[in-house]
């Protein structure tokens, strides 16, 4: 089964509370339902393989931003690649067989961009609430809109809360991803748990 929720990180969040947050959050959330993307711009290489390998070992589906190295040295790691980095096709004839490979897009053209993923990221759906959006949000209608352009799962990406959740199924995304939703609560866990519960809610609205 593929995440429903995607847990990302950002350079705030201190690796051992990623790596304490994510056991918890696979142990309240089995099955899958949840991943996680590994993003940190300052950790050496040493500390970020460390770390990649600690959030494999507590199981689900775990992805590092852009470090194709780590990827290929780490079983079990898939890569997240930014919608401006190397192109899918050549990405994923270097990972090895069975690893993730997702990619962030935009717009319509880095849709196409993203053919041949396993998943894309579309941003900002909402106004983010980790940092100033450099374009304005999609909205719902253009969500719906990108959606409707690929046959890869596009994954909702920008300022989704909870309440959120059903407009984002009804437009047609096969899930979500949060930074602040899950690590600015007190209980990560806990708030993924209620973002899956309420995604398994909103099928009911759906049809």
């Amino acid at each position: 089964m593929n995440p429903v929720v995607w847990v990302l990180t950002d350079d705030e969040v201190e690796p051992a509370r990623i790596a304490a947050g994510w056991g918890a959050i696979t142990a309240r959330v089995p099955g899958g339902r949840a991943g996680l993307s590994i993003r940190n711009r300052v950790l050496e290489t040493r500390a970020l393989l460390e770390l990649c390998r600690n959030c494999v070992g507590a199981g689900g589906p775990v992805v590092v931003s852009r470090r194709v190295d780590l990827a290929c040295v780490v079983d079990g790691l898939g890569v997240h690649l930014p919608a401006g980095g190397l192109p899918t096709a050549e990405v994923r004839r270097l990972l090895p067989a069975g690893r993730l490979l997702l990619r962030a897009a935009h717009d319509a053209d880095e849709l196409r961009a993203a053919a041949g993923a396993d998943a894309v990221l579309v941003s900002p759906v909402f106004m983010p609430r980790s940092h100033a959006p450099v374009r304005p949000p999609l909205g719902n209608g253009g969500l719906a809109r990108l959606v409707r352009l690929t046959t890869t799962p596009v994954v909702a990406l920008g300022g989704i809360r909870a309440q959120d959740v059903s407009l984002v199924r009804a437009a047609g995304a096969s899930g979500m991803a949060v930074i602040r939703e899950a690590w600015g609560a007190a209980d990560p866990a806990e708030a993924v748990a209620a973002l899956v519960a309420a995604w398994d809610a909103a099928a009911g609205g759906l049809g």
